[in-house]
């Protein structure tokens, strides 16, 4: 194979990956408008909630024996996801688990201030589980750094 197009190859690649992860930090930084903008809490069906911003999505799972939060958003996301649970007639105080569908900044970011809040433990598969303990530095998408507050205390992993 021609060295000149070995070198084009590994230079077009080294470009994309350099494009990609310099879109990413600029995400963190300003992220998409759908992600900041409030949306009113909605009944999904029976005892499952919608508590999020209008794109980036925030569930409440209700029962009489505590709640279960699934992803929290970004970082200043908690005030608003409160307000949408009290909005329902629940109190945030009253969730008892946290859950993530994935451990990246932006469904994990306001974790460690809701688990302080409410005392929640947070249950994660282990994959996820070193990601929310070191902050999102070991996230494989977008780490190198901590993204977000690391989730300590009492958890199930």
């Amino acid at each position: 194979m021609n060295s000149s197009i070995v070198r084009s190859s590994i230079f077009t690649t080294l470009l994309g990956t350099a494009v990609f992860v310099s879109s990413l930090a600029s995400a963190q930084s300003s992220p998409p408008e759908g992600w900041v903008t409030p949306y009113p809490a909605f009944r999904v069906i029976g005892p499952l909630y919608g508590v999020g911003m209008l794109d980036l999505s925030v569930f409440l799972i209700t029962s009489e024996e505590g709640h279960i939060l699934i992803n929290t958003g970004l970082a200043d996301s908690t005030e608003h996801i409160r307000n949408n649970i009290e909005s329902l007639g629940f109190r945030l105080e009253d969730v008892r688990i946290l859950l993530t569908m994935q451990a990246h900044w932006d469904h994990t970011a306001a974790m460690a201030e809701i688990k302080q809040l409410t005392g929640a433990e947070v249950w994660a598969t282990p994959a996820d589980a070193r990601v929310l303990q070191d902050g999102g530095f070991s996230d494989a998408h977008f780490g190198g750094r901590e993204s977000f507050d690391p989730v300590s205390g009492r958890s199930h992993y």
